[in-house]
């Protein structure tokens, strides 16, 4: 088995602590959602736009979930998909100033130049 580097271990449980704000998000969505639907029935149709913007943020929530859990799994399996998975997340996390670009900036150094990284991933 190859030695993970303590600072892929650390990325790898960020990320799994990222996915779980995702699923919180979709269950609150999801009991929205079935309480407008349900009062859909007794108003008409006017709340069928906020359901499906309901449902899109639920289809992101879900997704984000999905892709931050998978690649805290890739990290901390050495994959080597989980480390690009990670940098693209790094790179598009750029743009959420301050502390999204703080860790971006960090995983994209550590992952992509640290010798020690990159020598765990081949």
């Amino acid at each position: 088995m190859k030695h993970r580097p303590e600072g892929i271990s650390i990325i790898a449980v960020i990320y799994f602590i990222a996915s779980v704000p995702g699923l919180a998000i979709a269950c609150f969505v999801l009991l929205l959602a079935a309480g407008m639907l349900y009062s859909l029935f007794d108003a008409g149709q006017g709340q069928i736009w906020l359901i499906l913007a309901l449902v899109f943020v639920l289809a992101i929530a879900i997704a984000w979930s999905i892709i931050a859990f998978l690649t805290g799994w890739g990290l901390w399996n050495l994959k080597s998909w989980g480390r690009w998975l990670a940098i693209i997340l790094a790179v598009l996390s750029l743009g959420a100033f301050p502390v999204g670009t703080i860790f971006g900036v960090l995983v994209i150094w550590y992952l992509g130049f640290n010798e020690d990284a990159k020598r765990a991933f081949a």
